[in-house]
Order: C-alpha cells, then sequence, then structure tokens
C-alpha cells in the first residue's frame, strides 16, 4: 500500500474527500456556471491538488525520499515543501518523485471513487476539415 493511500485507508477519510469533490464541483458551478461535466473536471483537478498537498510528506533531511541515498557536495538534497513539511530530494529525482506522488495520488482517490471525468473532444478538432491544395 503506498503512503498516500495509507493515510486515507478509512471510511471517513474517503467520505471526507467524496464530499469535498461534491462541496468544490457545487463552488465551481455556483462562481463560473458551466455544465456539470465541465465543473466536475475542474473540482477534480482541485482537489487532487488539494489531497497532494495534505498528504505530502516530511522526510529524512539526510535521504533523498526518491532514491535513498544521502546528499553529498556534487549531488545536494532540496527541501521541496512549505513550512516544516519537506520531503528532501536530488535536483535529478524530483521530477520521478512527483510523477510517482501524481500517480499514487490519482490511485488513491480511485479507490476512494473518485476518478477523472472523462474529457469531451473539442469541437474544433472533431468538426475540423483538412485545407485542399
Amino acid at each position: 500500500m503506498s503512503g498516500l493511500s495509507a493515510r486515507v485507508d478509512n471510511a471517513a477519510g474517503a467520505q471526507r474527500w467524496l464530499r469535498e469533490f461534491e462541496d468544490t464541483t457545487i463552488v465551481v458551478q455556483r462562481v463560473r456556471n458551466p455544465p456539470r461535466a465541465e465543473a466536475e473536471r475542474a473540482a477534480y483537478e482541485i482537489v487532487l491538488v488539494e489531497f497532494l498537498n495534505e498528504t505530502h510528506p516530511d522526510t529524512d533531511p539526510n535521504r533523498c525520499a526518491h532514491c535513498g541515498k544521502i546528499g553529498t557536495p556534487d549531488a545536494f538534497l532540496l527541501p521541496i515543501g512549505w513550512g516544516d513539511r519537506n520531503a528532501w530530494l536530488h535536483q535529478r529525482c524530483w521530477v520521478p518523485w512527483r510523477e510517482r506522488r501524481w500517480t499514487e495520488a490519482i490511485a488513491a482517490l480511485a479507490a476512494m471513487g473518485i476518478t477523472e471525468p472523462a474529457r469531451r473532444p473539442s469541437s474544433l478538432c472533431r468538426n475540423r476539415s483538412t485545407p485542399t491544395r
């Protein structure tokens, strides 16, 4: 089980995130007045980022949160985060660590019943004709 899903692996945690998604969808509808499907897409992105923020790890400042190696003068560790909650990473490890966190967050939300709504193909792409010469 990933660190992200372990933090919300209970019915109360799942219910909280489902409520957060629904409440955010309602706020997006009231503020922006889009169709429900578009509001759900925006709400999903907002909730995903909020989930990542709330589950941000606080790791050992002497070891990289991605590869587990120590920092050296040639590969020093950088704090990624805010306040006193930082994940310490080598510069080269930041991108794969971030991608893994996003993948784990998407999976954790899906396990709670929150999945990214399908995107509708753009009408510009659908109705586009090829130019003639």
